[in-house]
């Protein structure tokens, strides 16, 4: 029983240390490519021609976009866009950013017109 409190007691001792020089997370940091997100900023808008394949009938398409900073900082740009295609309606959310990690820019969309 003695050498269960002391191995406790141990533990504790050494995870207080671990816990006391644990190093305060880092705050982000805007990166030039970060600040290259700007050229998305604004409202878009565009017309075309939708060929007929797999996906859907041909015919013309529209759409407007809307595309803003991330409310609260710039590493990320938001995309909300809507439309008119030969399958009807579209809406769709888009984003964004940089990976300063990978040295990547991303992108995730999705819309309604995927199931």
């Amino acid at each position: 029983m003695n050498i269960l409190k002391m191995v406790c007691g141990v533990s504790l001792v050494l995870i207080g240390f671990a816990i006391a020089g644990a190093e305060e997370p880092l705050e982000p940091q805007l990166e030039p490519e970060h600040e290259a997100l700007e050229m998305w900023v604004g409202k878009w808008s565009g017309q075309g021609e939708m060929k007929p394949g797999p996906f859907g009938p041909g015919g013309p398409m529209s759409w407007t976009e809307d595309c803003t900073w991330f409310e609260g900082s710039k590493f990320h740009v938001v995309c909300r866009s809507e439309g008119t295609s030969p399958m009807g309606s579209m809406k769709g959310l888009g984003i964004a950013g940089y990976i300063p990690e990978k040295g990547v820019y991303t992108h995730y969309g999705v819309d309604n017109t995927c199931w």
